[in-house]
Formats: C-alpha cells, structure tokens, sequence
C-alpha cells in the first residue's frame, strides 16, 4: 500500500507538484545543486505544516478590517469555507445574510510617512543592524492622534477610483514603492466622504482646508503635510488626464481643473512653512552641534575591526552570516557620506555599471605614488546641482569589491527573478533583494549598534566646512570648498576641478583635515585606522592583528592568480608578521584550488587520463604549486547535458529580445571595448547568444574575400544536421530585427588561454519559425566583473557535438 504523499507548492512556478523534488531538478531548479533543491523542498514543507497549523481557521473580526461590504464579505466566507477553511465568530447578522453595518478599513502600517523613510530586512530584531518588524502597531502617540481626530482612517486601496490611480504611478511614472502615496490619498477620500471613495470633494475647498489644517494642528511636520498635498495633486492630474472623465462629465471635469489649480495656491503656503521648519530645525541641530571632523569619523573607527573581520572572510570566500554582510552593506554607506562627505541620494543611485567604469588615478605627493578610482554618479536626487565625483583609496575599492561580488551577489539572489528588475542596476542593495530605501536610516542602525551618537551626513558636511583650517595653503581650501559644494558653478569657475587629479586631492586633503587635532583619540581606535593599520602592517610588528585581518591585508598586496608565485619570505614577512606559516598554506590553497578548478573545466565532458592532465599542468609552464594529479582525478565529474536548451522557453525569449541579463559592455580605453558580467555565472550556464544572420558557407566566404582579418572574427561556420554547410555572420550592423542595440556576442574579445565560453548550435523554434542560434555557454563558474572571452580560432569538433569538423577562422 502507498503512503501518502501530501502535494507541496512550488514557489518559483506556483503550482501544486505531488513530487516536489523530481519536478524542481526537472524544471524549476535544473541548474542548480542538490544541496539548494533540498532546502527548498524543506521550506515547502515547513510551508505546508505552518499552513496546517495556522491557516485553516480564521476569525471573522480579521476578515472584516480588511474587506468592508457585506456582499463581498459573504463570498469570500464561503470560498474559504469551501476550501476546508473555518470562520469562528461570524456573528448572526452575517450568518442570515442581514447587513451588518459598514465599517471603515483601517489598516496600519509600519511605513507611514511619520516614521520617514525605512528600509526593512527580516532578520534578527535584537541586533540593532535589522529593521524592526513591520505589523499593526498602535502604539505611535502620532497615530493614536490621528485616529482620534479621524485622519488615519482610509477606504480601500483596491476600489476602482484608487486601483486605477496606483496602477498610474507604477507604469506612467516608475514608481514600484506607491502604497505610501496611495495611503495618503486614501485618508483625506476618507475625510471628505467616509462612504464611498468620490470625486465630489473637489466642491468643497473648506473641508479640505480643514483637512489640512488638522494635519499641521495635531503635531505632523509641514513637510509631512507638503507630501499629503503633491500626492493629492498628483491624483487629480491621474484624474484630469489620465481618466475618461473629460468625455463623461464635462463639468465634474472643470471643477477638478479649478480645484488643483486652488491647491496650488495652498502648497505654496505649506511650502514656506516647511522651508522655515526646515532651516529652524538646520539652525538648531548646527548651534547644539560642536562636533569635529573625528567625531564625525568615530563611528567608522570604532566599527572597523568587526568590519575588517567580515572583509577578511569574504576575501578567503568564507559564508558571512546576515549580521556580517549588513555591517559591511552599513559601513560603506556611512563611509561615503562621512568620510566622502556624499548626499544619501547619491548613496541610494549609485549604480553597478559607473562602479564598473571607475576610472583609476594615480595621484603623485612629495614623491609617494597612491592609487585611486575615481567614480561619477550621474543620475540622484539632491539638494543642489550637483557633480557627484568621488574617489576610494586602493584599500577602500578591495572593500568595494568584496561586497559587489559577495555580498550583492548574495542579496541579489535572495529575491526571486531579481536580475529582471530594472532597478537591480543599483550598487547598494538590501537583505531582500530590492535597491536600499534611505541610507541615512542605514546609517543610523550602524551607530545604534556600537552606541555611538548618531552624527548625520548634513552634520558631518557641514563640520568638515567649518573645521579651522590651519597649515593649509589657500589653493587647497579652495578645492576642498568646491568639493564641500559640489555645485555646476563650483565646476564652471574651477573647470579643472571635475578632473580626476582634483577629486583625489580633494580625498587627500579631506583625509588630512580629519587627522588634524587627531591627538586625543585613545590608542585602540588609532591602531583601528587605515594608515595605521598598514604602517603597523609594513613593520611587522601588529601583535593586536588577527590572522584574519593579516591574511586579508596580504591578499590585498599580493593577489591570488593562476600565474602569480607567493613572495619570498623576508619580504612576505613584513606584512604577515607572527602569521606567516597561516596566510602562507592560505595563499597557496587558494591558488591550489583555483588551478584544480581551471585543469577541471579544460576536460568538461570525457575523464581525462593522468597522461593527460599531466601534460596539459606542463603546458602552463606552473614551476611551483602544481596540483596533484590524483586530486583532480577524484574531482572530475562529467559537465551535466543541459536538458533541452532549444525548448527552454526563457532562452527563447532572450533570443528574441536580446535583453540578455547580468552583462554590461564597458570601454576601459587601453583595453577598449569588453563585455562584463555583473553576475554571477555557473559552469555550462547560457550566458548569451551569437546573434547575426545565416547564410551558406560558399556564400559567407565570399563575402570574407573583402575584408581585413580583424573582421573575420564576424563570422562562425559549421554544418547542421543533415552536413550542409552554413554561415552565420554579424557584419550587419546594427541587425534589422533589433535596430536600437548592439548585441553582446559580436562584441565578445578573443583569447585563446583565457577563453571561458563555449559555442554551441542549436536549432530553435522561435515564434513559429525554426532558426539556428548559437549560444555562448560558461565554460567555468563566472564570478561577477569577469570579462567574457572566446577562442576565434576554434578547430575542434562541430557545436552540435556530433564529430564534423568545424572551420575556424582566427580573428
């Protein structure tokens, strides 16, 4: 007799499977290990029991906050009813089908727009790092007095009148994150007519003066009530011309028109108010502050060593747990806004491809050479106009880049279908996957958590401009104010100010200025700043170092390579110090590992006999350091056959649109053109096609007659399945079929050593019509920045595996 089998929902497809692991390695989760199928059928089945446990029985006063009209009340009882569920204390008005008098929606949230602006992880609420949960809390004095006055509550967001308005802001103006403005909108409907969300209320200009004059009355700030006002300006444009309402009532129509143009005249008002609350509240924060450029900095200093503990494990590519990976996530944003002394808006719109374009500078000072990167933001919301250039010293961009390619990776993945968001371009992610909500708040948890007061990004600003300025020569006051003031006039008047040199100096100076009177700062936090650090480290005398900090310093001037050797010992000791034996089998495992895991992927296919992998070990010339034979014998394992490519309807897809996702085409200037991942790639995944048009061979030849051999690298020959020869060339630039962009496979540069894709053919169905595509696979797990590459000159067997020769061409 069978067991039982209890059906589990699959959380990427949505549907019920009745086996769940068969059909996530057949098709949801095909690509990924054993390992990650079986925690996620854990988390269905946990899933299942919960549902069990708490989602079967239901309390009839939960149901009747969240749905208001009886009719449809009723319907959902009895849908819930019919699907096993139960509905306790349904009182008997309900029950016989009376109408039970209406009630208003009232639903608290935790993002309202007294708290301001919070970006919330689940994770742990104890740590002050994590956003507190959200849920129905009631115990905000704001919102009681506002509910108390009849301000907080609101009619049904999912009516038609406010359906149709927050489908407005997420299409028409990009705007994921409404709920807050449709909210807003939702209160003051509520106000003016409590029954049924209407437009009547634009007839009466005194109820909604009272509205408003409620809000200021009863504590919210005037921005608050500012916002209240641009959201409902912003519903009546939905309504004058979005709507059909011109057509079917002319004269509700004008009404509207007049009514925000009234508005107008009132958020003026508002806006003087605000700007006067604004500078108030500036004034007194500045008069009550007398911090220092070192206080501005203490949180930094004093949050470092845990957070070069994390920088250390992420270099040995060692799992950071949720509480490491925030730290790291927090403390680059404090980093830029106190110590760069950037906006949070630049912080919130920095994006992944200008940290790729970074440019590198180095800056030459009374005869020391120091390396830094110089990025731009272009697009952020600011106070002023302003150039947001900045520059991160050598150690600075290695933190950067552990969390780009740790910790992002690690966030991204956590969101489902996350690489298809737009939005996923943003540098600074959170735990959930989604672009940061305000970095001040960040910022404010990091200095919660080591109790340090919280000094603001204004603050430190503005400390940094009045700090005195002794021993400075009038030219570099100069830079460090045009770089304090960020504005396009700074840059008109000093035009040679946006230049890189600038920028760095203008780190330099700034670096220096918080170092002055630096005198009083107890030996523990001085040992925990950067150039101490690396000056102790240079000695080889930093008993207070740990191994891990060691290592990650070492790693950091002596990069892990395949062709790299390790230093000599008496130079490796002047930065290893005690640590030497520990960073030195640390160093060599990781080249180990990194040259086993090359050896592996030169033989994807067939095992390999020990001849085999010793001669190619030789072919690389490796003089120390070589991997055991016998190790990488134990290791091979077969490249898993993907299954069914051509039908794959994802694939498909990014060969129509050729919106392939996780590459940026970036232009390093000597290096020129290249393509990038911004993800990362697992070993025989599809990273991209080769897009061009096929013709025969005889006529692909042809046409190579007239051009150079830089060009032939355009073309690609092979023979399909019954051994015709064909030819698939890119010389058509840009394609017919997709005018607006240059695709990422003709853009792919050579090498024959470094080559990490692979070609292979494959005939698609593609929209009714059968093609040939040929898709570029990672020959090797990908890591993010890593540039593709692929071997022009292929002469080995055809892409279709089949043993035909295949034409190459050297490019």
């Amino acid at each position: 007799m069978k067991s039982k089998r209890y059906p589990l929902v699959c959380r990427f497809c949505l549907k019920l499977q009745d086996r769940l692991t068969t059909h996530l390695q057949r098709v949801c989760m095909k690509k990924c290990t054993k390992e990650q199928i079986e925690n996620e059928v854990d988390k269905a089945r946990a899933s299942i029991t919960k549902h069990l446990w708490e989602g079967r029985v239901y309390e009839f006063s939960e149901l009747r906050d969240i749905i208001t009209k009886d009719e449809e009340l009723a319907n959902l009882i009895q849908l819930l009813e019919s699907r096993g569920c139960f509905v306790r204390n349904k009182p008997s008005a309900t029950m016989a089908g009376q109408t039970v008098p209406q009630q208003a929606v009232v639903l608290p949230t935790a993002s309202t727009q007294e708290d301001m602006e919070e970006d919330m992880d689940t994770v742990e609420p104890q740590d002050p790092l994590f956003s507190p949960e959200t849920g129905i809390r009631w115990e905000g004095k704001l919102r009681k007095t506002m509910k108390e006055h009849g301000l907080y509550e609101k009619h049904n967001t999912d009516s038609d009148l406010l359906s149709g308005f927050k489908k407005y802001l997420r299409d028409d103006h990009g705007i994921p994150n409404c709920k807050q403005e449709v909210d807003n909108v939702a209160r003051f409907l509520y106000f003016m007519d409590p029954q049924e969300p209407g437009l009547q209320f634009v007839r009466d200009i005194e109820k909604t003066r009272s509205f408003f004059t409620k809000l200021s009355h009863i504590g919210l700030k005037k921005q608050t009530v500012a916002n209240y006002l641009k959201n409902l300006k912003r519903f009546l444009r939905y309504i004058i011309y979005n709507t059909t309402l011109r057509s079917t009532d002319t004269l509700l129509h004008r009404d509207c028109r007049a009514y925000r143009s009234d508005l107008g005249d009132f958020q003026k008002s508002i806006g003087k108010q605000m700007s006067k609350e604004i500078t108030g509240k500036r004034y007194t924060q500045m008069a009550k502050s007398s911090q220092t450029p070192q206080d501005c900095l203490r949180i930094l200093h004093v949050a470092k060593k845990d957070f070069l503990e994390a920088i250390a494990k992420g270099t040995v590519n060692e799992e950071l747990d949720t509480s490491q990976s925030l730290l790291i996530l927090y403390y680059l944003q404090s980093l830029l806004m106190l110590k760069h002394l950037q906006r949070a808006g630049v912080v919130k719109n920095m994006k992944v491809s200008e940290w790729v374009k970074r440019e590198e500078c180095v800056l030459t000072t009374g005869g020391d050479r120091s390396r830094f990167f110089v990025i731009a933001v272009k697009v952020h919301k600011t106070a002023t106009q302003q150039v947001a250039t900045f520059s991160l010293n050598e150690e600075e961009q290695h933190w950067f880049h552990i969390y780009f390619t740790q910790i992002r990776t690690r966030f991204l993945n956590s969101l489902l279908m996350a690489e298809d968001d737009p939005a996923n371009d943003k540098f600074f992610i959170s735990t959930s996957g989604n672009p940061i909500y305000n970095p001040s708040n960040d910022m404010m948890r990091l200095h919660k958590k080591y109790n340090v007061p919280n000094v603001t990004g204004q603050v430190a600003r503005h400390t940094f401009e009045t700090a005195p300025k002794c021993g400075f020569t009038n030219e570099e006051k100069s830079i460090i104010a045009d770089y304090l003031a960020h504005t396009t006039a700074a840059s008109e008047k000093h035009n040679r100010f946006g230049q890189p040199e600038n920028i760095c100096r203008a780190a330099t100076l700034l670096s220096k200025l918080a170092r002055v009177g630096d005198s009083s700062r107890s030996d523990a936090e001085s040992a925990l700043s950067s150039t101490h650090t690396r000056s102790v480290a240079t000695s080889g005398t930093c008993p207070e170092m740990s191994e891990l900090d060691t290592l990650n310093l070492f790693i950091q001037q002596h990069p892990v390579s395949l062709e790299g050797e390790i230093p000599k010992g008496k130079i490796r000791k002047v930065i290893t110090g005690v640590h030497d034996r520990q960073c030195y089998d640390k160093w060599r495992e990781m080249q180990e590992k990194m040259r086993i895991d090359y050896v592996l992927a030169y033989f994807p296919r067939r095992q390999p006999s020990s001849h085999q992998i010793v001669k190619y070990i030789e072919k690389q010339g490796w003089q120390n350091n070589k991997p055991s034979v016998e190790k990488i014998t134990e290791l091979w394992q077969p490249q898993e056959a993907q299954e069914s490519i051509k039908d794959n309807k994802h694939i498909k897809k990014l060969v129509k649109s050729q919106k392939w996702k996780g590459l940026l085409v970036t232009d390093d200037g000597d290096k020129g053109r290249r393509v990038v991942t911004t993800r990362k790639f697992q070993k025989g995944e599809v990273v991209c096609d080769y897009h061009g048009t096929i013709v025969t061979a005889a006529e692909g030849k042809e046409m190579m007659k007239t051009l150079s051999k830089e060009e032939m690298g355009c073309f690609f020959f092979f023979k399909n399945s019954q051994g015709k020869k064909l030819c698939m060339h890119a010389q058509t630039f840009p394609c017919h079929c997709h005018p607006d962009r240059d695709t990422f496979g003709r853009q792919t540069n050579h090498s024959r050593k470094r080559k990490n894709l692979h070609p292979e053919v494959h005939k698609m169905d593609l929209g009714g019509k059968k093609e040939y595509v040929i898709l570029f696979t990672a020959l090797k797990d990908l890591d993010v920045n890593a540039e593709l590459l692929l071997d022009y000159g292929i002469g080995r067997k055809s892409f279709l595996g089949e043993g035909r020769d295949l034409v190459g061409l050297e490019g």
